[in-house]
């Protein structure tokens, strides 16, 4: 009975993962047309792409959730120094592309890969290992780690990711025991440093007065997040219905990205979108309840990262698309359309179910 039980609990993690990803295929299908053929002149380039990236990422699942964690731990430097390189080289003229002023993709042929995606994913495991490692975690160490990251990302610029990056470092750095002083001195420097880049920024600081004062510039800086109300205030309580959304055909900027829960909101209403977010919350939980039973603390630490990581980026976009916070341009996960990160996402639910499996 107790093989029984420990068979049917694992299958959880899969079932969620499945889910969400049919899931954010589905509502890609009916949302992307009109932006796929503005962009590319074919209506369905972006249920393509990404349904090529949903095979490749499930296989990558697969393979993770086999693979030796030593291996994993063995090669986590090697994996961060590589990230950082291929941050460093998304910033060269020749392996990027500028778009709306920021370099964010390389481009390897017919390949568009996100370097802050990659980063994400190897920094949780090089934490973990590093931490992992040591009787006292140590706050210099991960300051070394935290500068150059940071500093690379920013110059792209992408404060949402930076933003998200410092987070899971600074909780990971909090579960493994670090000194609480300290962290809190990191936090509060963090967020000044937050403020700073904020009111420095013309375009950071535009989207700060909307949030304030949503009629200002109805047509130009506030012109997103009135588009996103409109969007969740046209739902109602039951929505509109599955693929009758009206902000998908060009009203809602980034809709296949950053707003498309704002369709999720129209199409399903006030009611399906809290019964997501109820059961987004659940996946959280189950990967916390992973993260709790685990005694090994390299393991123990990779997947409260992974489950900090999701978190953090899922409510940062629901918060966005709510008007809660700024507009941040963090895309919702294994829902929104992206490649890079639909695939380091599934490739760490390998390894987190791969902890499971061998609990």
């Amino acid at each position: 009975m107790k093989n029984s039980n420990s068979k049917k609990a694992s299958f959880h993690l899969p079932a969620f993962i499945i889910g969400f990803s049919l899931f954010g295929l589905s509502v890609l299908a009916t949302s992307s047309h009109s932006e796929s053929l503005a962009t590319f002149g074919n209506p369905f380039r972006f249920i393509r792409q990404q349904t090529i990236w949903l095979i490749i990422g499930l296989i990558s699942f697969t393979a993770s959730s086999f693979i030796s964690l030593k291996i994993v731990k063995k090669f986590s430097t090697p994996l961060f120094f590589f990230s950082l390189f291929l941050l460093l080289l998304v910033l060269i003229p020749g392996f990027s592309q500028n778009i709306l002023g920021a370099r964010r993709w390389l481009i390897l042929g017919p390949i568009q890969i996100q370097p802050t995606e990659i980063i994400k994913f190897s920094i949780i495991i090089y934490l973990s290992k590093l931490f992992s490692q040591v009787a006292k975690v140590e706050l210099k160490n991960l300051i070394l780690i935290l500068i150059p990251t940071t500093i690379l990302i920013m110059l792209e610029p992408d404060l949402g990711t930076t933003a998200i990056i410092v987070f899971v470092s600074l909780t990971l750095f909090f579960l493994a025991e670090g000194n609480v002083i300290h962290l809190s001195f990191l936090a509060m420097a963090s967020s000044l440093l937050t403020s700073l880049f904020v009111i420095t920024s013309p375009y950071r600081l535009a989207r700060l007065k909307t949030l304030i004062s949503p009629e200002h510039d109805p047509l130009g800086k506030s012109y997103h997040a009135n588009q996103l109300t409109l969007a969740l205030g046209s739902g109602g309580l039951f929505g509109r219905g599955f693929g009758n959304s009206q902000q998908k055909y060009q009203y809602l900027p980034e809709v296949s990205t950053d707003s498309i829960m704002a369709v999720v909101g129209e199409e399903f209403g006030f009611i399906g979108l809290s019964i997501f977010t109820i059961l987004f919350i659940l996946f959280i939980g189950k990967i916390f309840s992973i993260a709790k039973k685990e005694d090994d603390r390299f393991k123990r630490l990779l997947v409260s990262g992974t489950g900090i990581l999701i978190a953090a980026q899922g409510l940062t976009n629901l918060a966005a698309v709510a008007i809660i916070i700024p507009i941040t341009g963090v895309p919702f996960p294994l829902v929104s359309y992206g490649g890079s990160s639909l695939l380091t996402l599934l490739t760490m639910l390998g390894l987190v179910y791969n902890i499971e499996r061998n609990q």
